[in-house]
């Protein structure tokens, strides 16, 4: 298994890598996004990574947290 200091590296190259909009595509959407806005976000700016169209909500996406945690200090 990666080290946390190798996860970091490649999670600073991957933000790196994104393409950085300046322009707001939607600037006349405020408040919750959609289910096709939360899409649009999550495929062409990675808003969330890994996305999985099962989380999706009408107004929402479900988070969930992943198999590694830090607990007392130490990487599990």
């Amino acid at each position: 298994m990666p080290s946390l200091s190798e996860k970091r590296s490649a999670e600073k190259r991957r933000l790196e890598s994104l393409k950085l909009q300046i322009i707001d595509p939607h600037p006349d959407v405020h408040g919750a996004l959609l289910s096709d806005e939360i899409i649009f976000y999550a495929e062409y700016y990675d808003l969330i990574n890994p996305f999985n169209r099962e989380n999706l909500k009408p107004a929402g996406y479900e988070l969930s947290v992943g198999n590694e945690y830090f607990l007392s200090g130490e990487f599990s």
